[in-house]
């Protein structure tokens, strides 16, 4: 099996992740606000996971015919 490539909401949670633990390490460093980063950053890494496990099964299950939820758009022979 294959991994999926990353793409852009790949990017944007860790984007995310890294943002908001700078914010809580060098903007406003209170303990409070570095726990809160944390528990976000576990969310955003659990949401992560779970998205990043749908696309590679689902993929890897029918990657012929559907592409992340929508049918593909290229016509077959007997269209064209």
């Amino acid at each position: 099996m294959y991994l999926p490539s990353l793409d852009r909401f790949d990017v944007a949670a860790a984007a995310a992740a890294i943002c908001l633990l700078v914010f809580a390490y060098f903007v406003y460093p209170t303990h409070l606000v570095q726990v809160t980063a944390w528990l976000t950053v576990f969310t955003i890494s659990v949401g992560w996971l779970a998205f990043f496990l749908w696309k590679w099964m689902y993929a890897a299950q029918s990657h012929a015919t559907w592409e992340f939820g929508h049918r593909r758009t290229t016509p077959t022979r007997s269209q064209t």
